[in-house]
């Protein structure tokens, strides 16, 4: 899709400002979107930065994932008994929830 091919071109021809981006894309599909994305000044530019914003919503949604596979799980052992296996992953995903929320993530 649209993003894919931005990262192809940005790969192929790095940009040094966004402006330079924008041209690249006037008249495409998705140019006015990425324009006004660019324009915007809490785009993040440093790639330490980026990657860091990149691994807190990773780990975000990893996190949503367990609570849903855990609220899964408990309506399970509700409705009847969990297999042994389901048991360990139970106890593993009350460890990594509980322990991330003590930390206050």
């Amino acid at each position: 899709g649209l993003l894919r091919e931005l990262l192809d071109n940005l790969r192929e021809q790095p940009a040094q400002i966004p402006a330079q981006v924008i041209e690249r894309w006037t008249g495409r599909e998705g140019a006015e979107w990425l324009q006004k994305l660019l324009e915007r000044e809490e785009v993040i530019t440093d790639a330490a930065v980026a990657a860091g914003e990149l691994r807190g919503a990773l780990v975000k949604l990893a996190d949503q994932a367990a609570g849903r596979r855990l609220e899964a799980l408990q309506a399970k052992s509700r409705a009847g008994s969990l297999a042994p296996q389901e048991l360990e992953e139970f106890h593993r995903l009350i460890m990594r929830l509980g322990h991330r929320d003590a930390r206050g993530g």
